[in-house]
């Protein structure tokens, strides 16, 4: 095993459901246990080894000691589970020197809402404690769940800065990189979010997408998508419906004192509610699609329209949502995934 530095001062962050401390000797055997488990690793080069992920460790209680910043061991403090890391670093494979907030967690710990949570943490750490500038986040062009995440937190993405990541082969699915940025001030001015303006935004956006969608005839609707893994501008449509569906009823649910999706001891697992979207759009007509676009487009500002200011906009109002307030799922679900997919429809 390699030889532990002396442990560094670590501010400790906590949230509604988490805290964020420095690393101890006892998280060394479940941290390697998250580092090897494949499905974590999906999204990584390969799984790690005890010994790398014990020297992964390291590395990151010597960044806390020399830097100032680093990642932090993030504890559920309703059982003591450690579940993964967020926190700050600059990877030595960055294209830029800008500090990138990131995060990795246990497969149990997927589909609870704790990376959106423990990142919104940090950022706020970043940029108050550390009076950061800016931030940036990087992850593999397919990984969906993460820059979700991304855009949880209030993130935009910069396709211009989507890189190929060095360390990887020419030929390797994960090399392509997407860029995701916040800067302070943006960061700021989501506190000053309304529900006019949420609505202004969403509208605005949706309208801006239904142009693109209106100017497709069947064929373009029926051909691929470049770079969508064989996904066509049809099933993009049924994809934006789905999430504004989402979002309509997470709403409703949150606003009545429900939960959206009641528990069933499985996390929500993006990937194949991917998959299950794809299968169902292909399955249905392109009308079909596009009036079930549309009607799930109206239930979403409805919800928004009915839901009372205080519950779109204070943070830490609902355990299912963590620190992040409502609007922020709201936006990233409707007017951030109109402008996310308007480039996708605007293609044809």
């Amino acid at each position: 095993m390699p030889e532990s530095p002396a442990p560094p001062t670590v501010p400790c962050l906590r949230t509604a459901r988490l805290l964020l401390r420095g690393w101890r000797e006892a998280d060394r055997e479940p941290f390697a246990a998250i580092n090897a488990d494949p499905e974590v690793a999906r999204w990584l080069s390969a799984p790690l080894s005890r010994a790398d992920s014990d020297a992964f460790m390291n590395r990151i209680m010597a960044h806390w000691a020399s830097d100032g910043y680093a990642l932090w061991a993030v504890e559920r403090t309703e059982d003591g589970a450690l579940l993964g890391f967020t926190g700050l670093s600059v990877p030595a494979w960055a294209p830029e020197p800008t500090v990138e907030v990131g995060w990795r967690f246990a497969r149990s710990a997927w589909g609870h809402g704790y990376a959106t949570e423990a990142a919104r943490a940090a950022v706020r750490f970043a940029f108050e404690d550390l009076g950061l500038p800016a931030l940036v986040s990087y992850t593999t062009a397919s990984n969906e769940r993460s820059r979700r995440v991304m855009e949880r937190i209030g993130m935009s993405r910069d396709p211009a800065a989507d890189f190929l990541h060095p360390r990887l082969a020419e030929d390797h699915p994960l090399r392509p990189h997407v860029t995701y940025r916040l800067a302070r001030e943006t960061w700021r001015s989501l506190s000053g979010m309304d529900k006019r303006t949420l609505l202004a935004d969403i509208r605005a956006h949706h309208d801006t997408l239904e142009a693109a969608a209106a100017a497709l005839d069947a064929d373009a609707f029926a051909a691929e998508v470049p770079g969508m893994d064989g996904w066509t501008r049809k099933d993009v449509l049924a994809h934006v419906e789905w999430w504004s569906d989402h979002s309509a009823r997470v709403v409703d649910a949150l606003v009545a004192g429900r939960e959206p999706y009641p528990r069933d001891g499985e996390p929500f697992d993006i990937d194949v509610h991917n998959a299950r979207v794809l299968a169902e759009g292909r399955a249905r007509s392109l009308d079909d699609v596009r009036r079930g676009e549309a009607e799930a487009y109206r239930r979403v500002v409805a919800a928004v329209e009915a839901a009372p200011d205080a519950d779109l906009l204070e943070t830490g109002r609902f355990a299912w949502l963590g620190d992040e307030p409502l609007y922020r799922t709201v936006a990233a679900d409707t007017s951030e995934h109109y402008a996310e997919h308007l480039p996708h429809l605007a293609a044809g």
